[in-house]
């Protein structure tokens, strides 16, 4: 009797549960989730998280993901997310990132610093300064600066010794500093500005002239930070883009890039600060020293080290990475 009246009753149940499941599964499986907040089905996004270095713990919303750096979280619900970045012993990297529905977003320009404390050592423990990078062109042959009744003109020369000109600047004197090819980085040293020229444009080839005092070009060569001072900004010649990564009310010195990440590295009132160029969001500032009066600093090792000296006249060495 229970089979006669109950088996279709349990098939309909059973193939209508299979029919609302079944395209569940399917909408689960190509990342569509439940949004509770707007009660609507969407389609979640991923976020790639990678840095330096590695193995590091990322949290989404304060909730640790079993993923460590390099990792790759899917069905992320799209919307503004706290991601957390955390290794023991490291400083650690926090903000707050857009997830994008069907898109990646990136986070993979992280770098933790370890939290130790630096070693004291006298100047003549330290290592040298390092080098300007060999493949930078310091004093090209080919170029020749003249100042004129009125202005500095720049000219190059060709293997015929017939000089051609490239650009008319003012009148000033210049010195050429490092830079990567194709580009000549000019110093005016009356007006205390740098001008860059691009040597392959025969139509504009000022890309840049602005106030700077200090100036330091990224290891690849492709972009080129600069200050005069109090301002720190950055500009990408092949896409002529420029951009400011901070404003300060007092003096900074020793502007330079780190080894090992897309960041600036710098020193204000004695202290030294390595700041993300990574325009989402805030960018990540981390205090690598503080309270030793810091006069000069550089970095060994590709990163590994940081050294320098001191007002009292001290050296100094602390260890960034392992």
């Amino acid at each position: 009797m229970f089979s006669r009246y109950w088996r279709p009753a349990l098939f309909v149940l059973f193939a209508a549960g299979f029919l609302i499941s079944a395209p569940l599964v399917v909408l689960f499986t190509a990342g569509y989730r439940y949004h509770f907040e707007s009660g609507k089905i969407v389609q979640t996004g991923v976020l790639n998280v990678n840095s330096i270095p590695k193995g590091a713990t990322v949290f989404l919303d304060e909730v640790m993901q079993k993923e460590r750096t390099p990792a790759v979280i899917s069905n992320v619900i799209p919307g503004t997310h706290m991601v957390r970045v955390k290794k023991d012993g490291y400083s650690s990297w926090k903000k707050s990132l857009e997830i994008k529905s069907k898109q990646s977003t990136f986070a993979n320009q992280i770098v933790l610093f370890l939290q130790l404390a630096p070693e004291i050592l006298q100047p003549t423990e330290l290592p040298k300064l390092p080098s300007v990078k060999p493949t930078w062109r310091q004093y090209p042959p080919e170029f020749h600066l003249q100042n004129m009744q009125d202005r500095t003109v720049l000219s190059r020369v060709d293997q015929n010794t017939l000089a051609s000109i490239l650009a008319y600047l003012p009148l000033s004197t210049y010195h050429l500093e490092p830079s990567p090819d194709p580009y000549l980085l000019l110093r005016d040293e009356t007006r205390k500005r740098i001008v860059l020229i691009d040597t392959q444009d025969q139509s504009q080839p000022i890309v840049l002239n602005t106030d700077a005092e200090q100036w330091s070009w990224s290891p690849s060569g492709d972009a080129l930070l600069f200050s005069d001072s109090f301002d720190i900004e950055v500009y990408i010649p092949s896409s002529h883009v420029r951009e400011t990564i901070t404003r300060l009310s007092h003096p900074i010195f020793g502007l330079t890039w780190y080894p090992l990440g897309h960041m600036t590295v710098f020193g204000y009132e004695g202290n030294i600060y390595a700041q993300e160029l990574d325009r989402q969001g805030e960018p990540n500032k981390t205090t690598l020293l503080e309270r030793l009066d810091v006069t000069q600093f550089w970095f060994e090792e590709e990163g590994t080290w940081l050294v320098g000296l001191t007002a009292d006249g001290n050296g100094f060495r602390k260890r960034l990475q392992r």
